[in-house]
């Protein structure tokens, strides 16, 4: 996928994935931040384009550690590894949760619609079999945590109209905040997305209600903890804030590799019901 000033660089194949490059910790000194003026010669509409391909344009194999903390001191852990890959310019995209809890075993696929929706599918070991739900779903918030679905899938400029952008200063270093509407159904009316154009890394997003000035959630991705690969950078953590339910959840991005050979046959409903853990994440 192309972008329109760089081109830089989100689950699992095990001696396949050796070449894969190894991430490396991003120093501040090679970010130097460019004058606002320069940054101004590309649309906004650009920006989120050069975003989402960051983060989104590789196939993906990475375990995800999500820890919720609730304002009485109660600690939540959830573990999922996670595959993504384009098959024929179809995003697939298969979590596994490995968690010792009640969830261990669920596994969602979800396989890219075009000009229709989304098909998403769960495998409930519970009740030993594959249920279906909708894309409009996708806002419900993964099972303990401040995240949502939709937090943790694939994302494309198409889905989403560019309704404002504005110059700010973040931890020193100046970014775009450009908001963004989703198109169809969304527990959200619009975001607020801050990125670094430097290397299309998206700092902070925060999401509002219908109406409202403030957000009912934000994320953040601290810079000292953002992964370097060959042509993209990745954030190394998430901080997850819902102001709504008073909790906050720590994500951690671990053992992700960036281009992996994945199989095509692993994103499919058979695999959903196999017991046994998925390929691909780094032991």
């Amino acid at each position: 996928m192309s972008r329109a000033f760089l081109r830089f660089p989100t689950l699992l194949g095990a001696a396949l994935l050796l070449g894969a490059s190894p991430a490396a910790a991003v120093s501040l000194e090679d970010l130097i931040p460019l004058e606002p003026s320069e940054r101004l010669r590309i649309s906004a509409r650009d920006v989120v384009a050069n975003a989402f391909d960051n983060l989104y344009g590789c196939d993906l194999a990475q375990e995800v550690v999500m820890v919720t903390r609730t304002e009485n001191g109660v600690t939540r852990e959830q573990r999922v590894n996670m595959l993504r890959k384009r098959i024929k310019n179809r995003a697939h995209q298969l979590m596994d949760y490995r968690t010792t809890n009640q969830f261990y075993g669920l596994r969602l696929l979800k396989i890219e619609g075009h000009g229709r929706s989304d098909d998403h599918f769960m495998w409930v070991p519970e009740l030993q079999r594959i249920r279906r739900f909708t894309s409009a779903q996708s806002g419900d918030l993964v099972q303990g945590t401040d995240l949502s679905f939709e937090d943790l899938e694939f994302r494309r400029i198409e889905e989403f109209a560019v309704v404002g952008r504005d110059l700010r200063e973040l931890d020193g270093e100046w970014v775009e905040q450009v908001t963004i509407e989703p198109l169809d159904e969304s527990p959200y009316e619009r975001a607020d997305l801050f990125i670094e154009p430097r290397d299309w890394v998206i700092r902070e997003v925060h999401y509002y209600r219908t109406g409202s000035l403030t957000p009912f959630k934000t994320i953040r991705a601290p810079r000292e903890e953002m992964n370097r690969f060959e042509d993209r950078v990745l954030p190394g953590r998430w901080i997850v804030t819902d102001y709504e339910r008073r909790t906050q959840t720590d994500v951690i991005f671990r053992k992700t590799l960036v281009d992996p050979a994945l199989a095509d046959h692993l994103f499919s409903t058979v695999v959903l019901e196999k017991k046994a853990a998925l390929p691909g994440v780094r032991k």
